[in-house]
């Protein structure tokens, strides 16, 4: 298990009680690694991240050396791979630029650390073509069935929906309120209350239900009863929310019970 973000001394203590790898960013946070596992007596395994241009985190290729060198220096930091990250890798040019910098940045680990897994096609980057494969892959928002752009490389289909029990039906009349603020029926209807709301990740407005959605609960037009689907295809909320599929999905995971079936 590879924590992909650098993190603060307990998460380095976890780190290091079940046998996770850190993502190496500075020497200060190198120092800080080799500190702890020098404490508890354990040899912890590192990837150096590189900045290829995506300027989140990661070394400088002209500070690499340096590091390198340091980590020389101790026994308790074992360098299993290094990796960097594509912003766009739906754009050729850009990604080849990041591409060439993250191997020579790679090529040095090798030559200082032989043998490290290198790693730097996400889902967008696994689109972008075989070849930034590597030693290893980062599929992230691919494993839930969407792609980050449109390519022919892959087949995907999603693989979550979100489901929510329903309270109750209410019977609306033209001019009737529901829920806050100033909304009113435009005709008569039905309004199914289901039990799901913005404190389960789903966007308080949107073009799927009616009005407003509140903290635990949605208005969805037609009569019914049990459980409905208020969440299947992510790409299509992410266009009518102006937002990303990756955000939608990972907001409806913050209080769902989640049921796996093959």
């Amino acid at each position: 298990v590879l924590l992909l973000l650098p993190t603060d001394d307990d998460g380095i203590i976890r780190a290091i009680r079940f046998g996770f790898c850190l993502s190496a960013d500075s020497v200060s946070y190198l120092s800080k690694i080799q500190a702890l596992a020098e404490k508890y007596r354990a040899v912890v395994g590192v990837h150096i991240a590189l900045n290829t241009g995506m300027n989140r985190f990661g070394f400088e290729l002209s500070e690499l050396i340096g590091a390198l060198k340091y980590i020389k220096k101790f026994s308790n930091i074992s360098v299993k791979g290094v990796f960097s990250h594509f912003y766009m890798p739906e754009n050729d040019d850009e990604t080849e630029k990041q591409f060439t910098l993250f191997q020579r940045g790679a090529n040095i680990v090798r030559d200082a650390f032989p043998g490290v897994i290198r790693h730097v096609a996400a889902s967008g980057g696994i689109l972008a073509g075989r070849r930034y494969d590597l030693d290893m892959v980062r599929p992230g928002l691919l494993l839930y069935g969407y792609k980050p752009f449109e390519s022919v490389l892959l087949d995907v289909k999603p693989v979550m929906r979100v489901e929510a029990q329903t309270i109750r039906n209410v019977k609306l009349k033209r001019g009737d309120r529901l829920f806050y603020g100033d909304y009113s029926a435009s005709e008569d209807c039905v309004a199914r209350i289901v039990r799901a709301g913005y404190a389960d990740g789903l966007r308080r407005k949107g073009d799927f239900t009616l009005n407003n959605r509140c903290m635990d609960v949605s208005a969805i037009r037609g009569e019914g009863d049990g459980r409905v689907i208020v969440m299947d295809d992510a790409q299509k909320h992410a266009r009518a929310e102006n937002t990303i599929a990756y955000e939608i999905l990972c907001g409806v995971t913050h209080r769902a019970n989640v049921v796996y079936k093959e």
